[in-house]
């Protein structure tokens, strides 16, 4: 919404005019009131409504609002004929006409309008204070009423009340609202332009509500509301901040079958976080502390306040939730506790499980020397891996990783292999410099998960 104070620079309230017709008249307010002519200001603050609301209606006309229409052309034949009791009568209906049928003014804003037009009369009569002295408008008056013009009428887009949020929120349902945060922007930002509070808390509500139910069964509409809520919190920031700190935790103390949903939100809106309040941040603790979903436990990892639960429990966590992190954000806990599992187990579908961790987005962004080094000290430990049909790609996987982060990979292995044959282990030295060298042709993968000899392994395939 937009808001003035007492002391907005006149320049800046004629900018905030959208109506060229009423700004035109708006600036002669302006010009007015700096030369000292209070009453010509606020007449000309008057005509400046007049202007704007006329033009609204027109807009009203463009997109089919019958009762737009019909007051239009009755200024119309008025001004045609001239019939000017006609035109006293529309004019002195018009904020009344603007509030009742066309939702463009609140009761209050009719009101500190209607004091505008009193005092626009008293300015253009021969009204005197005492049968002396003529009246004469103050210069905060006449301040007053510029502002509260600008706020309540010259700043406000033409629709408002139930017509703008049935369009609004028509929009954001749309197939073809976007999906992405700066689109949303660029959709929003005229419709929303100059919009009440309430409109934009009622918005703000329903986008939450819809993301936090599954009564909002259609999942494709999830991201444009995402879009949606964070476009509408950075144009509308204040407004926000209050209705989150009221709002949220009262929106957000949804069912415990629900506590997913609200980890999920809390990790796509970060503007949500700092409002969750004790309670509820409780509860989610309490909830992925024990939840086995795979797809909330990568979500809780990008909520700070949750993700040291996530981390603490790293060892009871499955390879599939893992993966999940792995695939999200690069958790360097979680890449450690994949190596440590990896150098115990010596079962092939244990096995087979952590090293579908290994080739997520998140472990090459967290990999480092000193992983690699790990990762060495399991080759050297586990025979069980060493004889996976899945090692020698999980070698080539893990070098690649290293030389893409700029890590001499070479001189690690090659030191290795000094160390294994200083050792005295000539079978893992061969296996090491045959997986290295990437010689010899890829074999066919076993069909079953019989454990092959060391000296059988096969080097990395192409697969």
């Amino acid at each position: 919404m937009t808001t003035f104070n007492h002391q907005a620079d006149l320049d800046d309230l004629i900018a905030s005019c959208r109506s060229e017709g009423a700004k035109r008249a708006f600036a002669e307010a302006v010009a007015a009131y700096r030369a000292g002519a209070y009453r010509a200001c606020i007449v000309t603050t008057w005509i400046a409504v007049l202007f704007d609301y006329l033009g609204k209606l027109r807009d009203l006309d463009l997109s089919g609002n019958k009762g737009a229409r019909e007051l239009l052309d009755a200024f119309q034949k008025a001004h045609a004929a001239p019939n000017i009791p006609a035109l006293q009568k529309l004019e002195n209906d018009a904020l009344r006409s603007a509030r009742e049928d066309f939702e463009l003014l609140t009761p209050i804003e009719e009101r500190e309008l209607e004091r505008l037009r009193e005092d626009r009369n008293r300015c253009a009569h021969p009204s005197m204070s005492t049968v002396e002295e003529p009246y004469q408008p103050s210069a905060e008056q006449a301040r007053s009423h510029m502002r509260n013009a600008v706020m309540h009428m010259l700043s406000k887009p033409p629709v408002q009340g139930k017509a703008a949020w049935t369009r609004i929120w028509n929009d954001v349902n749309s197939d073809y609202f976007p999906e992405t945060k700066d689109e949303a922007l660029e959709r929003l930002k005229v419709r929303l332009a100059g919009a009440r509070d309430t409109l934009i808390t009622t918005l703000l509500a329903n986008l939450i509500q819809g993301l936090l139910t599954d009564e909002h069964d259609e999942e494709e509409h999830h991201e444009q509301f995402v879009a949606a809520l964070e476009a509408t919190i950075e144009l509308h920031h204040s407004v926000a901040e209050k209705f989150f700190r009221e709002k949220f935790p009262k929106l957000g103390d949804v069912p415990d079958k629900d506590l997913g949903l609200l980890v999920w939100f809390v990790s796509r809106v970060e503007f949500s976080r700092p409002y969750l309040g004790p309670s509820l941040l409780s509860r989610l603790r309490l909830f992925v502390t024990k939840t086995k979903n795979s797809g909330y436990t990568s979500q809780a990892v990008g909520v700070p306040d949750l993700e040291e639960i996530i981390r603490q429990r790293s060892r009871d966590l499955s390879a599939d939730q893992l993966q999940a992190i792995l695939g999200s954000v690069p958790a360097p806990w979680a890449l450690d506790e994949v190596l440590r599992r990896l150098g115990v187990h010596t079962r092939f579908p244990v096995i087979k499980e952590l090293l579908k961790c290994l080739k997520e987005v998140g472990v090459r962004k967290a990999w480092t020397k000193d992983h690699l080094k790990t990762f060495t000290e399991i080759v050297r430990g586990n025979a069980g891996f060493r004889i996976h049909w899945d090692f020698g790609d999980t070698v080539t996987l893990v070098t690649e990783m290293s030389d893409a982060k700029g890590i001499d990979a070479d001189t690690i292995w090659d030191d290795f292999i000094k160390d294994l044959e200083h050792e005295g282990k000539p079978k893992l030295v061969r296996l090491m410099q045959r997986v290295l060298d990437l010689d010899d042709p890829p074999p066919d993968e076993p069909e079953d998960e019989e454990e092959p000899e060391e000296d059988d392994i096969p080097p990395p395939s192409s697969r």
